[in-house]
């Protein structure tokens, strides 16, 4: 039993991790993705800081319904295993 709780305990991290990562590089590398770009600094809190994040949450939202409506139908052993 060790072993499939070092496994579940794996997937949450590992689940943890992908559900933020795309937030958590987006930000810092804000000047560089605009700079590659061409954009103005404007456009660049505008476009990337604001309008790609909403973007990002609205594509992000629905999924996690569906996955979460989902996950309500199977069974834990069956996502875990």
């Amino acid at each position: 039993h060790a072993a499939m709780t070092d496994r579940r305990v794996l997937l949450v991290f590992a689940s943890a991790f992908l559900l933020q990562s795309d937030q958590n590089l987006l930000a810092p590398h804000l000047s560089a993705i605009s700079a590659e770009f061409g954009m103005s600094d404007v456009e660049r809190d505008e476009k990337l800081g604001g309008q790609l994040a909403a973007g990002l949450f609205l594509l992000g939202a629905p999924a996690a319904l569906v996955l979460g409506a989902l996950a309500d139908q199977c069974s834990r052993k069956r996502l875990l295993a």
